[in-house]
């Protein structure tokens, strides 16, 4: 062999080391091989990321950070085996719009009937974009006497923010839960004029939140108090 054909044994003397490592390199693929994920399973793994966002306020965005994704490719890839694509943002914000119709009915069900008599809280506040929001929370006591709150409507306000408007929110809003005004004991608002206007407008009883009327009168005593601190230290440095 050294003799006649050395070339040939001296090539597959050096490729017998690379040979034996591309069997054993297949040998472990063939053995940990991913395996494909049915679309049920898939199914399930959207609702599942959809409850967890939703019910967390976590941003869509966070299924696409680097360290979400190399953390859930190393428990399905590494140590189970398993390939699970990820939902892109517009799958996923579908999959919370329909949950959240399920949702919707479910609760509109429970209030239907549980709830023989409930009253409304309202609130208006404005967001680090700028824009303002207008809440509407029911709240009532179930057949079995557990207290129940359900936040029902979150709703953008442009413009204006008149007592005409709001009213017309909250018309809407107790027609779309089929919630009979008359069965709505108090309206409970803060001391806005335009709150006030929307309670008379709407025909309901209505009340200013004791909550709110405190805010108000310990942030006026601290600014003033913050104002006077900052006079008399400009007095000292004169």
């Amino acid at each position: 062999m050294e003799r006649f054909h050395r070339s040939e044994l001296y090539d597959n003397t050096r490729g017998g080391p690379r040979r034996g490592r591309r069997l054993d390199a297949d040998f472990f693929d063939a053995a940990h091989e991913l395996r494909e994920i049915s679309s049920q399973e898939q199914a399930e793994v959207k609702n599942l990321l959809a409850k967890w966002i939703a019910g967390h306020f976590r941003p869509l965005i966070m299924i696409e950070d680097q360290g979400f994704i190399d953390f859930v490719q190393y428990i399905t890839r590494v140590l189970g085996h398993v390939n699970v694509p990820l939902p892109k943002r517009t799958q996923l914000r579908g999959c919370i719009i329909a949950l959240a119709a399920e949702l919707r009915g479910h609760v509109k069900k429970e209030i239907k009937t549980g709830c023989e008599y409930f009253l409304v809280t309202a609130d208006i506040w404005a967001g680090r974009n700028g824009h303002f929001y207008i809440s509407f929370t029911i709240h009532y006591v179930d057949d079995e006497f557990y207290p129940r709150n359900r936040t029902s409507e979150v709703k953008e306000i442009s413009g204006r923010h008149s007592g005409e408007l709001i009213a017309g929110f909250l018309d809407d809003i107790l027609g779309d839960w089929e919630l009979n005004k008359e069965r709505c004991t108090r309206l409970v608002r803060d001391s806005g004029a335009n709150m006030v206007c929307c309670g008379n407008i709407v025909g309901l009883e209505h009340v200013s939140c004791l909550a709110h009327d405190i805010h108000l009168v310990l942030s006026g005593a601290m600014s003033k108090d913050k104002n006077t601190s900052s006079t008399e230290k400009g007095s000292l440095l004169l």
